[in-house]
């Protein structure tokens, strides 16, 4: 197998193994950690974004490389930012807003 094929491969199996983990992230997550792993979400998109536009407009195999191996570093840190929220354990309990306790009930208003 050439080298570059294999960098290819490698590639591609981080860049999936980033999407299910983002997958996952997006249907457990509640609140604030939800917006943070959309935000992650968008960050690595973009980067694959750029580096198929380099990829395109300059139309040289070492800087496609370079751009390739810069987004599959960022689908490490991204997959290991989403498990550590995934870990939390109040992941799915998390709501929005101070009027909403950790199970999602309505808090009563003190007005005292």
């Amino acid at each position: 197998m050439v080298p570059g094929t294999l960098f290819k491969w490698v590639w591609v199996a981080v860049c999936f193994v980033w999407l299910v983990v983002q997958t996952l992230a997006i249907r457990r997550l509640k609140g604030d950690l939800k917006r943070r792993s959309m935000n992650v979400f968008w960050v690595v998109f973009v980067m694959l974004m750029v580096s198929d536009w380099i990829r395109d407009v300059f139309e040289n195999l070492q800087a496609a490389r370079i751009g390739m191996l810069v987004v599959g570093l960022a689908a490490i840190a991204a997959t290991i930012v989403l498990v550590v929220m995934l870990r939390d354990p109040d992941a799915g309990q998390k709501m929005d807003g101070p009027d909403v306790d950790a199970q999602g009930h309505i808090r009563s208003l003190n007005l005292n």
